[in-house]
């Protein structure tokens, strides 16, 4: 049996939480009889260990999560898996964890070896990534965990070549010899222009590294959180976009009702066609207008007038309203229905009214999906909000289908929502209408939201030749998400969004990818995707109320592990508010290139395990930090600055050396031959300014208890700043000078 089929035959049908193949007994009497398994408390037991060995001998599985914070992800795990991160690898049968938003700096990982130990860093060959920029600092920062020595040939953290983009700690890349992992945090594209930009370039520089590894024979594995969402399925369903004017031209060619082959698409489009052109209409204003609507403050006595000036467009109220307690001042958009001719609240309420005018606004497909013509230096948000470019009429499936229920009073089940734009199957005439436009048979009429789609499906799968390796072997599955709002709650009701992603080299995927399991966790469906989200149910929505978030038993924490598959791995929501993604490959995908030794000299790799860099032998020998020491009665010292000797000792401002270096002394120190010897010799000049010194401290120490008697204390206090000059010099250490220990004994002898 050849290493690729023997690894395949592990894709059996798995239980919903008991990780591993079924049929187990079977599958074990046939190991048993080939003595492979000797003793074992449980015949299925015994199975499932075997099975998973092989399968980790044979093949190598790379994990990659977003933790938003290692460290708290690690406490996490260490609650019920005492062994910590080398246990919890070994349980996953994790050869490589790619890691995101780690927030561990560069000097913790220097200095602090218990912290370094207890993250992983020596339990594997890791490599780290922080940022350097200052405004990213505890934030961001990557690592890259390798199970197994002899695996990682070198590292850099100068990925993207770009001194900016470097500095904010968002990317490593790691050499396995026949292939490299790009391990990448891309930043989330916010509102303002900066970021839109930002995120662009990151892109930009990350696809130009890629591609000059290709060009130099390695296959490329790109892992990580790249906060793009790019097919409609990626995203919560109301969250998708659609077409208006493609569904107004959908209905035209539906199928008859008396018809059999009707689909969602059309049961949809026939509900939502006669009201299209009365939509556009009352969206018409945001698309010419800076400001597209209008801000009313709610009075009663203006309601009427309000009704017949703003009928057929949307406004904005500001309203006050208590949150927790505290009044707050919170805009609201407005529509007045159709029906009744009375305002109605349309959406959720926003903290400012930039966010409430960004509210049921209209999107042209170019300018959200950011194609490459829209993608220029000079675009910014405000050419989507004046509609330059194609026409904008697409709108999100959430706002389309509260606009028809509550402004023209038509209801669309949500189990007809939650269908649309996640791949279900389409008939005939759809998928007629569909292909006019493009290959992918909905990507025209629904699509993602996210601005930068088509960096991954035309750039990279398209033209660079990439794979997905969630949708190459699970191309049918819905509303499997990778991250979901924990503020909200919404991992509980799977109102999510797929962000992380593995993608891989057509070559090496077609050599070597594996899926390793029959079904994902809990099945097929977005019902068991809710299932898994929650692990049917063990997961409970934390109470607004307060409390935090649910511990859960070690059997609950156990939920997580599943045989080793390319797929998705559903850890707890304490670890973070992303799970994982995984893929397995053959071993042959190291190469033939045998063991690796990680080149410890190149300055790069050097540079991303900062957990093993030690301190010089010169960082024993240089001076201990200065520490002011107490001021005695008898000293009488200048507080001049500090001075350093020909020899390099450096005095502090009374004139003492620092702490841990030899004082000059008539008395050696201890038992230590070196600080007698060493110590500074006395002259006759410096024999006489001692005792005068020593008859100035008893005349100083006499005239404070006559003038105490006399004057009192402040009187004191005046003697006692009153000395000679010649006093004080005559108590400063005089620094030893030599040249060699037997000139310092001859003169020494001499003197005395």
């Amino acid at each position: 049996m050849s290493r690729r089929s023997r690894v395949n035959t592990l894709e059996n049908p798995v239980s919903e939480y008991n990780f591993f193949p079924l049929h187990l007994a079977q599958a074990h009497e046939r190991l048993d009889s080939q003595g492979e398994i000797l003793r074992a408390e449980s015949r299925a037991r015994a199975c499932v260990l075997v099975l998973v060995l092989r399968l980790q001998r044979d093949s190598m599985h790379l994990v990659s999560i977003n933790a938003a914070s290692w460290i708290k992800t690690v406490e996490v795990i260490l609650e019920h898996y005492p062994g910590g991160v080398s246990e919890w690898m070994e349980r996953h049968a994790i050869d490589i964890l790619c890691v995101q938003e780690v927030k561990v700096a560069v000097s913790a990982l220097k200095t602090d070896r218990s912290l370094a130990e207890k993250l992983g860093a020596y339990v594997t060959e890791s490599f780290w990534n922080a940022p350097t920029d200052k405004a990213a600092r505890g934030w961001n920062g990557v690592a890259t965990l390798v199970r197994a020595k002899g695996r990682t040939l070198r590292a850099t953290t100068r990925v993207l070549q770009d001194a900016h983009l470097d500095a904010q700690g968002r990317a490593i890349m790691t050499d396995h010899g026949a292939f490299v992992v790009f391990n990448v945090y891309v930043p989330c594209s916010a509102d303002s222009e900066a970021a839109w930009h930002l995120k662009r370039s990151f892109l930009q520089h990350l696809r130009s590294s890629m591609q000059q590894q290709r060009a130099q024979g390695k296959a490329v594995i790109l892992a990580g959180d790249l906060n793009i969402a790019y097919r409609a399925q990626d995203q919560f369903w109301r969250w998708r976009m659609v077409d208006l004017q493609l569904v107004d031209s959908l209905s035209t060619l539906c199928c008859e009702p008396s018809s059999n082959r009707c689909c969602p698409l059309c049961d949809f489009a026939k509900l939502t066609a006669p009201y299209i052109s009365d939509i556009l209409d009352l969206l018409a204003p945001s698309l010419s207008s800076k400001d597209p609507w209008p801000l009313l403050v709610l009075q009663r006595a203006d309601m009427r007038q309000e009704r017949d000036a703003q009928k057929g467009r949307l406004f904005i109220r500001e309203e006050e309203m208590k949150v927790k307690g505290v009044l707050t001042t919170r805009f609201w958009v407005y529509a007045v229905s159709a029906k009744t001719h009375k305002p109605v609240r349309l959406g959720k309420s926003h903290d400012c009214l930039e966010d409430a005018q960004g509210a049921f606004h209209l999107h042209s497909r170019e300018v959200v999906g950011g194609d490459a013509d829209a993608l220029d230096d000079n675009y910014s948000d405000v050419d989507d909000r004046k509609g330059r470019g194609k026409i904008p009429t697409s709108l999100s499936l959430g706002e389309l289908v509260e606009l028809l229920q509550k402004v023209f009073e038509v209801v669309i089940p949500e189990q007809l929502a939650q269908q649309l734009g996640s791949g279900c199957p389409v008939c005939p005439c759809v998928a007629t209408l569909l292909q006019r436009f493009s290959d992918f048979q909905e990507e025209r009429l629904f699509f993602s939201r996210s601005r930068f789609r088509h960096w991954i499906s035309d750039e990279l799968i398209r033209q660079d030749g990439m794979v997905d390796s969630f949708t190459a072997f699970w191309p049918n599955e819905r509303e499997r998400f990778t991250c979901w709002d924990q503020y909200k709650n919404s991992r509980y009701s799977n109102a999510g969004a797929r962000i992380d992603f593995i993608l891989v080299d057509r070559g090496l995927f077609d050599r070597s990818a594996v899926r390793g399991a029959a079904n994902l966790v809990c099945g097929s469906g977005p019902q068991a995707a809710l299932k898994a989200c929650t692990a049917k149910g063990a997961w409970q929505p934390v109470p607004m109320n307060g409390g935090g978030m649910e511990l859960g038993t070690k059997s609950d924490h156990d939920t997580q592990f599943f045989m080793p598959h390319t797929g998705l791995i559903y850890f707890p929501p304490r670890y973070s508010d992303h799970i994982g993604v995984s893929l397995l490959l053959h071993d042959d995908c190291w190469g033939a290139d045998g063991a690796l030794h990680v080149l410890e000299r190149d300055p790069f790799t050097k540079e991303a395990q900062p957990h093993l860099v030690q301190n010089s032998i010169m960082s024993f020998l240089q001076k201990p930090p200065k520490r002011k020491a107490k001021r005695t009665l008898g000293e009488c010292v200048p507080d001049s600055q500090e001075t350093e000797n020909e020899n390099g000792r450096t005095y502090n401002k009374k004139g003492e050396l620092p702490d841990g270096v030899a004082k000059a002394s008539s008395v050696p120190s201890g038992n230590s031959l070196v600080a007698f010897l060493l110590r500074p010799s006395k002259s006759k000049a410096d024999a006489s300014a001692e005792s005068s010194g020593t008859d100035c401290q008893a005349n100083s120490e006499a005239s404070k208890g006559l003038a105490s008697e006399r004057h009192g204390e402040r009187e004191a206090s005046r003697g006692k700043a009153k000395r000679t000059r010649h006093e004080k010099e005559a108590q400063k250490v005089v620094p030893f000078e030599s040249t060699s220990l037997l000139n310092f004994l001859a003169t020494r002898g001499k003197n005395s």
